[in-house]
């Protein structure tokens, strides 16, 4: 947003909270913007090339709780239904969109970790969690996955770039950990050892109980019991209540989502800095946040090799379990072009889209 110093000190600290105290230098203003569920962008006459914009404008519609009802409106159904020309969809819904002429963009933003509780006196132990992690095959899930998620064993997801090009095309998909059941049972009677235990007292494994996910959990939970003589509960959860578990540390392991917010690696391994109030890990490590601090002042090449030393630190020191990435998907109605997504901070971007 713009910031011009004297129209901002003129609105008296309420800068950007209402229309009259915004200025807008972008291919577009905001025209209408009030308590109702529509916010109207035009064009911008001032804008510096304003005849390279194509868009009239947009009317953005924000979802809200009906007055009528206490069901929240579905963006989907209205999209679906012609009411709307764009909308983020999922993947059950591609289907009808391609059904209806439609088409759409698709990112790989989101990957699936198991993350462990290092909090936990028995997780805190490496040993432990490297038998934990070598003892999952991930060949399992594949004949169970629906077409929105395919297996990984790495922690950044494709949809990430720097500088200009794929993280993971550059970073490449090799692991430090990779699957071995013996490696596993010998890392797992060191680590007990070291506990002077003689069973892992793991008693709870947290899922979300969406689409396939308890299933595939489920194959992790059996690799444990076969390979470790591992017992651990499966316990399904909504999204939220799981989020808010992992969020207060009740947990053990849980299998949860990472998004990345920005297109860099730091959106997703800042969420292992010690100070991070993403870090539901509750890791730990002085070099980890060091390399992180200091990648701004690095220059590209340096940059790529601190992320993937920072990515492989995660991963060999099994903070978490990647499992698989997930794909996001956002529609255009028959007709509408050129709108382009982005998976980060839901950013759309209309200059040049056209409806016939």
């Amino acid at each position: 947003m713009s910031c011009n110093q004297e129209f901002f000190d003129s609105t008296s600290a309420r800068y950007g909270l209402t229309l009259k105290n915004m200025i807008f230098n972008g291919p577009f203003i905001v025209r209408v913007w009030n308590d109702g569920d529509i916010l109207s962008l035009r064009r911008n006459s001032n804008y510096v090339d304003a005849e390279s914009v194509i868009a009239g404008g947009a009317n953005l519609l924000i979802p809200s709780v009906s007055k009528d009802a206490e069901t929240t409106l579905d963006p989907i159904k209205r999209f679906l239904s012609g009411e709307t020309d764009a909308c983020k969809i999922n993947y059950e819904t591609l289907p009808n969109v391609l059904e209806q002429k439609g088409t759409y963009q698709a990112f790989e933003d989101t990957v699936w970790v198991m993350i462990f509780n290092t909090s936990n006196p028995s997780l805190s132990n490496p040993d432990i969690r490297r038998a934990l992690s070598y003892s999952v095959d991930r060949a399992l899930f594949d004949p169970y996955l629906p077409g929105n998620l395919h297996t990984t064993s790495m922690l950044i997801p494709p949809a990430v770039s720097l500088l200009g090009g794929s993280y993971r095309e550059k970073a490449g998909n090799v692991s430090p950990i990779l699957p071995s059941p013996e490696i596993g049972k010998r890392y797992y009677e060191s680590g007990l050892s070291a506990l002077g235990l003689s069973q892992l007292p793991f008693k709870e494994l947290l899922v979300c109980d969406e689409n396939s996910l308890p299933l595939l959990t489920g194959f992790i939970q059996q690799s444990w019991q076969k390979h470790l003589g591992l017992y651990t509960g499966l316990v399904k959860l909504s999204r939220d209540d799981l989020i808010s578990r992992i969020s207060k540390g009740d947990f053990e392991a849980a299998v949860v989502p990472l998004s990345a917010s920005y297109s860099s690696p730091d959106s997703i391994l800042s969420m292992f800095k010690s100070y991070s109030t993403q870090n539901y890990a509750a890791y730990h490590s002085d070099q980890f946040d060091s390399l992180l601090l200091s990648i701004a002042t690095m220059d590209s090449g340096k940059q790529y090799t601190a992320y993937m030393q920072a990515e492989q630190q995660l991963l060999e020191e099994c903070i978490v379990i990647p499992m698989f990435f997930e794909t996001s998907y956002y529609a255009m109605a028959k007709g509408v072009s050129d709108i382009k997504f982005s998976p980060f901070l839901s950013g759309i971007y209309f200059k040049n889209a056209r409806k016939e």
